[in-house]
C-alpha cells in the first residue's frame, strides 16, 4: 500500500469518528436530558411549593424542557436546557441569584456544576453507541 492509500484509509477511519449535525443532535439531546432531569429534581428540593394552584401557570419546576437550539431554521446539533412558560426563566434567575434582602441559594448554577459529569457521560455513551468504538 502507498503512502496515497495509506493517507486515505486513515482520513476515512478518522472521518467515522467526527459526528454530524444529526448525530451531535442526538448527543446533545442525551446530556440535556440529563440536566433537566437534575435541574427538575433541584428546583424541586429547594423551591417546590405543596398545594400551590398549578392550573393556570405550571411551577417553576415543572417548566424545565429541553429544547433544540436552531438558528435561522438551520439544525446546528446544540440542545439545551432552561425553564419554559411565563417569566420562569426570570424568576429562576431571581431565586438563584437573589435581590435585595433576599440572597440567592445558587441552585441552578450548583445543579448545572453538579450535573456536568454525568451529562458528560450521557453524551459519550449516546457517542459511542453512533460511532461504535470505545474511542
Amino acid at each position: 500500500m502507498n503512502l496515497d492509500e495509506q493517507l486515505d484509509s486513515f482520513v476515512k477511519q478518522v472521518g467515522k469518528t467526527i459526528p454530524n449535525d444529526a448525530q451531535k443532535r442526538e448527543m446533545t439531546k442525551a446530556g440535556a436530558d440529563v440536566l433537566v432531569d437534575r435541574l427538575k429534581t433541584a428546583t424541586r428540593e429547594k423551591h417546590y411549593q405543596q398545594g400551590r394552584d398549578t392550573s393556570k401557570v405550571k411551577h417553576l419546576a415543572d417548566s424545565v424542557d429541553a429544547e433544540s437550539l436552531d438558528e435561522t431554521d438551520q439544525k446546528v446539533g446544540y440542545e439545551t436546557a432552561e425553564a419554559s412558560g411565563i417569566n420562569h426563566a426570570r424568576i429562576a434567575r431571581l431565586l438563584n441569584d437573589g435581590w435585595k434582602g433576599h440572597p440567592g441559594d445558587h441552585f441552578h448554577s450548583l445543579a448545572l456544576k453538579q450535573a456536568e459529569p454525568d451529562v458528560f457521560k450521557a453524551e459519550q455513551a449516546e457517542y459511542q453507541k453512533i460511532t461504535g468504538g470505545d474511542d
